[in-house]
C-alpha cells in the first residue's frame, strides 16, 4: 500500500505492480516518489549524510530493517537511479539508506522519481511490514516520516490458479475483544473454515500428489498502537491453532513455526486437497487470542504453496 499523505505519494512495487515481495526469493522492486506539491521542484546535488543536514539539498532516507530478522542485512541491498547515488549508513542509532542527487534535476509536479531496489531478500515470515521513509529539505514541506506498507508473501504457485477463486475462507466471529486490565485477560477464540467453492468437483484432480502442498496461517504483530496487528509478538506466543473439524481426517495438526505462524499440510491420504460434500471443507480452531492494542482492523493471512 502506498503512502499518499502530504505533498508526495510513495510506493514500493514488484514487477507486476503489486506492493508485495516474496519470501525465500531475491526480489527486485521499484520505489516511486511522486511530486504532488502542484509545483516544479529543482533538486540540487548534495553530499550523502545520515540524516541529510537541515537546510541542505533534498535527500531521502530508507529503513528496510522491519523486513529482516537481522536489521543489518538491509545493507546488502542495491539502490540505483540515474542521476542519484545511494549509501547505507550502519549507524547504531538509526541505520538507513540515504539517497541524494548527483546533478541538478527538475522534478515536475505529478512526476515520479523511480529507484530500483535490487537484492531484496526479506527474512521475516509472511505478513505485512513497513518501509520507513524520510524526506528531508523538500521545498515548502516540513520534514516528516512516511511509511509504505508492503506484504511479504509466498511465491505464487506455478499452476497459476488464484486461491480465492477456488476456495472460500470464512471465520465465525469477526471481532476481537480487547483486554483493558492485564490482570484480567480477555481471551478470544475463532473457527476458521476453508471450503471448496465447487459442489461438483474437487479442488484438484483425484490421485494428485500433494506432498509439496503447505498452508501458512499468520497474523500481523506489533507494539502499540499496532495498526493492522492482531496483538503483540509476546502475546502471540500463547495463541493455539488446531484442527476443529475434519470429518475424514485429511489434514495434519498445524505446526508452529517462527513468526509465530502455523504450517498446515494435507495427510498422505489426501489426494484432492478439498473434495465435495463432507470432504469439501476443513475448520481450524484459533484460541487463546489476547490483545491490548487499540481498536482497528487486524489482518489474517492464509497462503498456499505447492
Amino acid at each position: 500500500m502506498s503512502d499518499q499523505s502530504g505533498s508526495v505519494a510513495l510506493a514500493l512495487i514488484n514487477a507486476t505492480g503489486a506492493t508485495a515481495a516474496y519470501v525465500g526469493e531475491v526480489n527486485t522492486m521499484t520505489l516511486w516518489v511522486v511530486n504532488q506539491t502542484g509545483a516544479e521542484i529543482v533538486v540540487e546535488p548534495g553530499t550523502l549524510e545520515n540524516p541529510p543536514p537541515s537546510g541542505g539539498a533534498f535527500g531521502i532516507t530508507l529503513s528496510f530493517d522491519a523486513f529482516y530478522t537481522t536489521a543489518s542485512d538491509q545493507g546488502l541491498l542495491s539502490i540505483t537511479a540515474d542521476g542519484w547515488e545511494a549509501e547505507y549508513f550502519a549507524d547504531d542509532d538509526w541505520p538507513a539508506w540515504v539517497l541524494m542527487a548527483t546533478e541538478e534535476q527538475k522534478w515536475e509536479s505529478g512526476q515520479a522519481l523511480s529507484f530500483t531496489v535490487a537484492g531484496f531478500a526479506p527474512t521475516q515470515p509472511v505478513g505485512t511490514y513497513y518501509l520507513g521513509v524520510g524526506l528531508y529539505n523538500l521545498p515548502g514541506v516540513a520534514a516528516q516520516p512516511y511509511s509504505i506498507m508492503v506484504s511479504l508473501e509466498n511465491q505464487p504457485s506455478a499452476q497459476g490458479k488464484e486461491l480465492d477463486e477456488a476456495l472460500l475462507l470464512s471465520v465465525d466471529v469477526d471481532t476481537v475483544q480487547i483486554t483493558k486490565d492485564p490482570d484480567e485477560q480477555v481471551t478470544n477464540a475463532y473457527q476458521l473454515t476453508l471450503s471448496n467453492r465447487s459442489t461438483t468437483t474437487s479442488v484438484v484432480s483425484p490421485a494428485t500428489d500433494l506432498s509439496g502442498v503447505k498452508l501458512t496461517l499468520s497474523f500481523d504483530y506489533a507494539d502499540a498502537p499496532g495498526y493492522y496487528a492482531l496483538t503483540t509478538t509476546d502475546l502471540a506466543g500463547q495463541i493455539q491453532v488446531s484442527i476443529a473439524d475434519d470429518p475424514y481426517g485429511m489434514w495434519n495438526t498445524p505446526r508452529l513455526v517462527d513468526g509465530p505462524a502455523w504450517e498446515i499440510t494435507p495427510k498422505s491420504s489426501n489426494t484432492v486437497f478439498l473434495g465435495t460434500g463432507q470432504m469439501g471443507s476443513v475448520t481450524f480452531g484459533i484460541s487463546n487470542v489476547v490483545t491490548q492494542l487499540m481498536p482497528g482492523t487486524a489482518l489474517l493471512y492464509l497462503q498456499c504453496t505447492g
